[in-house]
């Protein structure tokens, strides 16, 4: 166990229990409650999955003729973890903390059905040719009351009202949900998570937070993924539900999450940028290659 875990331990002798967990391919985590006493074997690499749990569906069931399953007759793999402090969930009923894994095989090489291990090899090419790549993400959310069947907006903190209106770029729907959103920024800033800019955006209890670029592409993944923990944790803790899917309403606006990215070689050059509208050959050739995937 290096210094970080072991720091990190130390400062937080109440938490009761460790959640190890790896994303999966639609950005759900998935592992296992370790309590107290086995902690320290998640820093250790003694925590192992099924390779599969990275194929699943969106509702959690295997893929069909899944390849990780049939070939390798449902194998496990080693869970390593990522060296990112823990992060503590303190709107859990009793004191937990998340530990980011990834999946990697049995001679601890990367499992390309990991998500985590895939954006490893691309950025390992970007290096190979000098270039590295600069992203941000943009998150949009909706809060909302998760006491009915159907989604419904959250009522107002501080008028206790409930809100029925858009209100785009609103600073007064800001204000009543100051609180969480301070909670959110705390969780960021333990969290070492580049939380910028919040506005309130068109559909009544649904915000965007933005994280700032960095070049540090693994730490950007990992970022967005812990930052919809957080807001789904801390949301909890305010007694609303989160959701970031694409279409919570069907007669309102929809969840974005815009990806930033921009390339720059060994002398700190855009390579996308020539300085004409229609930019370099190679982010032509990037922009086609995401219309084909």
């Amino acid at each position: 166990m290096n210094e970080i875990a072991k720091n990190w331990l130390n400062a937080n002798l109440k938490v009761d229990n460790y959640l190890a967990a790896i994303c999966d391919l639609n950005g759900i985590l998935r592992g296992k409650r370790v309590p107290l006493s086995q902690a320290s074997k998640i820093f250790k690499g003694g925590v192992r999955m099924p390779l599969s749990i990275c194929y699943l569906d969106i509702w959690g069931e295997e893929i069909a003729n899944s390849t990780f399953i049939t070939d390798s007759g449902d194998s496990d793999g080693i869970c390593d973890w990522t060296g990112r402090a823990p992060m503590l969930m303190d709107w859990m009923p009793t004191p937990a903390a998340f530990v980011p894994l990834w999946l990697k095989n049995e001679d601890g090489s990367n499992f390309m059905g990991d998500p985590r291990c895939v954006l490893s090899n691309i950025v390992d090419k970007f290096k190979a040719k000098g270039l590295t790549p600069v992203v941000a993400t943009e998150l949009e959310f909706y809060l909302y009351d998760a006491t009915d069947v159907k989604p419904k907006p959250p009522i107002c903190p501080l008028s206790g009202k409930l809100l029925s209106s858009n209100s785009i770029l609103t600073l007064s729907e800001l204000q009543q949900f100051d609180a969480f959103l301070n909670d959110i920024y705390a969780a960021c800033k333990a969290q070492d998570i580049p939380a910028d800019t919040a506005t309130a955006e068109n559909g009544p209890g649904q915000f965007e937070i933005n994280l700032l670029h960095t070049d540090d592409v693994l730490k950007a993944a990992d970022d967005t993924i812990l930052f919809k923990e957080i807001v789904r944790g801390v949301a909890i803790k305010h007694n609303f539900a989160a959701t970031f899917m694409a279409k919570p309403y069907g007669d309102r606006a929809g969840n974005g999450m815009h990806v930033h990215f921009s390339l720059v070689d060994k002398d700190g050059n855009n390579v996308f940028n020539d300085d004409t509208d229609m930019g370099s050959e190679i982010l032509q050739n990037a922009v086609a290659g995401l219309l084909e995937a």
